[in-house]
């Protein structure tokens, strides 16, 4: 898969694409709003400074279910995995390391969990030690820039205080050992982690924060708008759609609470439909059946997109965003 940030020159080229076509394209969509590609930068500013200096790096990246983490490991890893061509033939390049926190968190397991990462053959043969040896030398051998360490939180959700500490110490090892930037994933909870050992904590220094959109704020306003134009571009239809128009943006926030993941969902779920009834745009009526398809029942009493009613929170009880943290 490659890494698409780019919409078609024109939405006219839309026109006579099949549906296959255009499944695929939302299915590598990436939208490289202007806080994704900060984050983006930073990251890739910290890779270029830790292969000159030859010392490993540690970011922390927060973010809460659906405000587009995997979407940025997932472009991370397209980014800076490229592998050259022709390849040597003498070695195996690994430039980009992606693994989850294992369900069994001990610092061996996280060793198996990087080996496996790999592709190594018997990742899970010695003990932590011998282990944690074969990964550093791997790293050196493979040129591995960038680790992806996803799921952070699971850490603190595994292990009581002790345990935390032997993780942190394990990372903090390894970014002493290695040139790789580690970044690290996860929610709020994962915090622990990276604070609770004082070594580590010097060690990651850089938070990046994937937040909501919102547009209750004037200041935070624009930066949703901005986002709807971006996404209207990318929608795999000839024509424009109506999620810009001011009525109907307001009512995508409500309908997702500004989640980018939800609103992806959303017009992946509506563009389908605008097709089946001979349209290259959406409307607002699209919306409102793709709500029901993404919601469910509640959306017989609270459909945002339903343009005779004013549209409203959708917080109360057994509604989407009901006690929403």
């Amino acid at each position: 898969m490659t890494v698409k940030t780019a919409n078609k020159a024109e939405k006219s080229s839309w026109r006579g694409a099949s549906n296959e076509e255009r499944c695929r394209w939302m299915d590598d969509l990436v939208i490289v709003h202007p806080k994704f590609k900060k984050g983006i930068d930073t990251l890739s500013e910290k890779i270029e400074s830790a292969q000159k200096t030859g010392r490993g790096a540690g970011v922390f990246l927060m973010g809460a279910a659906g405000s587009g983490k995997s979407t940025f490991i997932k472009y991370l890893e397209n980014l800076h995995g490229e592998l050259p061509d022709p390849l040597p033939l003498d070695k195996t390049l690994c430039p980009v390391v992606k693994f989850k926190i294992p369900k069994v968190c001990n610092q061996k397991q996280l060793m198996v969990e990087i080996l496996r990462a790999m592709q190594d053959l018997i990742p899970d043969k010695g003990n932590y030690t011998e282990l944690k040896i074969r990964v550093v030398k791997l790293f050196s051998e493979c040129k591995v820039r960038l680790v992806l360490v996803d799921d952070l939180q699971d850490v603190p959700a595994l292990r009581k205080n002790k345990g935390i500490q032997e993780i942190a110490s394990c990372f903090r090892d390894l970014i002493d050992q290695t040139s790789a930037v580690f970044l690290m994933c996860g929610t709020e909870a994962a915090q622990v982690v990276i604070d609770g050992e004082v070594q580590l904590r010097r060690r990651v220094p850089c938070r990046l924060f994937l937040r909501y959109f919102d547009i209750k704020e004037d200041a935070q306003k624009p930066d949703f708008v901005r986002l709807m134009h971006e996404l209207e571009k990318r929608i795999p239809l000839a024509e424009k759609s109506c999620i810009t128009d001011p009525a109907v943006m307001e009512r995508m926030f409500l309908a997702t609470n500004g989640m980018l993941q939800y609103l992806i969902e959303l017009i992946d779920l509506s563009w389908p439909i605008a097709k089946k009834a001979d349209r290259e745009h959406i409307v607002a009526e699209d919306l409102a059946l793709a709500f029901g398809k993404l919601w469910g029942d509640v959306s017989y009493t609270s459909n945002p997109f339903d343009m005779t009613k004013k549209p409203r929170e959708l917080t109360k009880e057994g509604e989407p965003f009901y006690d929403w943290k």
